[in-house]
């Protein structure tokens, strides 16, 4: 764990904030587990809107954002954090399952229709942006329109730049049209919803604060998983040695996951707390009022918790990783995250033998730092019949 010196708090405040990098697992595990590690607070930046309609749908976003269960304030996060964790917890996911299952099939059965496919636009970004929808009651037809406004929310991501009003439009379009799904008798398979629905009707949640957890579940879905699925894919194809181990059974999916998930992407993101009061950790005492940086790609390849940490290896033993967060600040995902991720593995691995030569890897820098596989190309001939 490494002090930085003192440095002015981004938000504009005249007090000196310290910021303390946790980059060891001991430390970071131990900062994830301790209730004085808080999320940071919400900034909402000076918006000009020009007044009237367009005013109030800009304050309609920016009031949602305020009640997301990230940065909110401490109060009011366990209603949040609990209600956003029933809605994707093990109960709506294991129903879930068969509907995966057949979306991934039709999705790859669509590769005989060009002479190739693209597994990241025509295979995982659908697959990740159907499971959640389907969860909230989304209805099929609305589902890519639904996605673009999602999209639009990215500058709310930590690190990007949301001044401007356009966020804020996207996440008050995306609440409307989640609070008219909710206005009707929800679909079977529409868990999340009916969740959240339900915590509004038990009093433990108003409906916004219902609304603004649908949008950051939403939000936080859309890139992640998808890294994380697009990421294992290429990983895979770049070591078929490992897809032939995992064809004949010697290694799981489940182990190809994990070990995926723990050497990212997603994982080159950072996550940020801040402590309110004195953290101690096993590399020394973090200060009451220090902002506190936690670089997973750092953390998930500490190698005083995993021996050879850079190399992809499933299976491997030690401490389960981090790239969902850690106690307290568990990611309330991650159930669906694995579901979505395993189910996409799987499918793939019964429909291709082998990966191609001429499979192509486009990797760019991603929205959450880092590289992203943002293209995965494979000639439909290289796929088997179901």
């Amino acid at each position: 764990m490494n002090p930085r010196p003192p440095r002015i708090d981004p938000v504009g405040d005249k007090n000196v904030v310290r910021s303390w990098v946790a980059s060891s697992y001991a430390d970071a595990r131990a900062v994830l587990v301790n209730a004085s590690a808080r999320v940071p607070p919400n900034t909402r930046p000076s918006l000009e809107t020009g007044g009237g309609a367009a005013h109030a749908i800009v304050e309609r976003g920016a009031f949602l954002r305020d009640l997301w269960m990230w940065g909110c304030e401490v109060d009011r996060r366990p209603q949040r954090h609990k209600a956003g964790a029933a809605a994707l917890g093990p109960k709506s996911i294991d129903a879930l399952a068969a509907y995966l299952k057949g979306n991934a099939a039709n999705l790859l059965a669509d590769a005989k229709q060009a002479p190739e496919m693209d597994l990241v636009a025509d295979f995982a970004r659908p697959l990740v942006r159907d499971a959640l929808m389907e969860l909230l009651g989304i209805a099929p037809a609305a589902r890519a329109s639904l996605d673009t406004q999602v999209g639009g929310m990215a500058p709310f991501i930590p690190g990007g730049q949301s001044g401007s009003t356009a966020p804020y439009f996207a996440l008050a379009a995306v609440a409307q049209a989640v609070e008219n799904v909710w206005a009707k008798p929800l679909p079977p398979l529409a868990g999340a919803s009916r969740a959240l629905r339900g915590a509004v009707e038990a009093g433990e949640l108003t409906l916004d604060e219902a609304l603004a957890q649908a949008t950051l579940l939403l939000f936080g879905n859309s890139y992640t998983t998808l890294d994380a699925l697009a990421g294992l894919l290429s990983r895979c194809a770049e070591q078929p040695l490992l897809w032939r181990a995992a064809r004949d059974g010697t290694c799981s999916v489940a182990e190809l996951v994990e070990e995926g998930l723990r050497l990212g992407p997603p994982t080159h993101l950072a996550l940020f707390r801040d402590a309110a009061d004195d953290i101690q950790c096993p590399g020394g005492t973090i200060p009451a009022g220090t902002r506190i940086v936690l670089p997973l790609d750092r953390i998930n390849r500490d190698p005083a918790a995993f021996d050879r940490p850079d190399s992809f290896e499933p299976g491997r033993s030690g401490p389960l990783h981090l790239a969902f967060g850690g106690g307290r600040h568990m990611c309330v995902g991650l159930h669906l995250a694995r579901a979505v991720i395993r189910t996409g593995v799987e499918t793939v691995l019964s429909r291709l033998p082998e990966w191609p030569a001429d499979t192509r890897i486009v990797r760019q820098p991603g929205i959450l730092g880092g590289p992203s596989v943002v293209s995965l190309t494979v000639p439909a001939g290289a796929f088997h019949p179901c």
